[in-house]
């Protein structure tokens, strides 16, 4: 696994998925910063309280969409928010449903996987990883769309 570098910007991307958050976190940051903004308010005059609540709600959305992770598989490597690695260090690639995924969460196999797992995406994917000077013995992270991914890692494992 390799921290520092993207997959190659020169290749051709066969699939891409960015982890946006989803509503429920969406809604809690605006009840979060619609509290901040009362709290302003009753001292400061509502004009502050809506100001207040503007540009926090602005700056906490922002802030979300921007770090949201993303996927990126191509034909050679795969990346996961800053990780990447090379598909030949890939090994079995499985579909976690959300039944799975709750049990995968509470039983982690090992502590030293790499998780990027977002609450509000019921669906993910673990990749094992053969890779010997990898610390990590499988990736698991979310993922809207699981069978895709299966479907684009299947494909280039077959190649």
């Amino acid at each position: 696994m390799n921290l520092t570098k993207t997959v190659n910007q020169t290749e051709s991307v066969l699939y891409r998925e960015k982890l946006y958050p989803g509503l429920g976190f969406t809604a809690f940051i605006l009840f979060m910063t619609a509290s901040l903004g009362i709290a302003f308010a009753k001292p400061y005059g509502m004009g502050i309280g809506w100001l207040t609540f503007a540009l926090s709600s602005a700056i906490f959305l922002l802030g979300t969409i921007v770090q949201s992770p993303n996927i990126r598989i191509t034909k050679s490597a795969i990346q996961v928010d800053l990780a990447t690695i090379e598909l030949a260090h890939v090994g079995r690639v499985e579909n976690l449903a959300s039944g799975k995924l709750d049990q995968a969460r509470k039983n982690s196999n090992s502590k030293s996987a790499y998780l990027v797992l977002r609450p509000g995406i019921r669906t993910s994917v673990i990749l094992e990883i053969l890779d010997t000077n990898d610390s990590h013995p499988y990736w698991h992270f979310s993922t809207r769309k699981p069978a895709r991914v299966l479907q684009v890692l299947n494909e280039l494992k077959a190649t």
